[in-house]
């Protein structure tokens, strides 16, 4: 959501501080695992993101917290335990440094 001045703002997200110029994108999809098994799992971006999971009980779980901030750019690992289907995934990231942010999901079996 856009404001007065055209900057985006974090719309009530307790990650994202109220005083950054900060945009934000939000991700949803699914991650096919081909067997079940250890997987290790890296969110790499500059200034922050995370990566979110059903848990068992159908809940959201945060698996890669990359707080990241100001000028940060690097890796954010998490190894978790995952059957072979489809898992729903959600990764958000943000930029307090436009003109741009990225972000790469990686995953590798352990």
């Amino acid at each position: 959501m856009s404001g007065p001045d055209g900057i985006d703002h974090n719309d009530g997200d307790p990650r994202l501080p109220d005083h950054w110029p900060i945009w934000s994108i939000v991700w949803e999809g699914y991650l096919e695992v081909p067997s079940e098994g250890d997987y290790g799992l890296r969110l790499h971006v500059n200034n922050g993101g995370w990566l979110e999971m059903k848990g068992a009980s159908g809940g959201l779980q945060t698996i890669v917290n990359c707080a990241g901030g100001t000028s940060f750019e690097g890796d954010c690992d998490a190894t978790v335990h995952l059957t072979a289907e489809r898992h729903y995934i959600r990764v958000f990231y943000y930029s307090n440094a436009p003109p741009g942010a990225d972000v790469t999901l990686s995953m590798c079996s352990r």
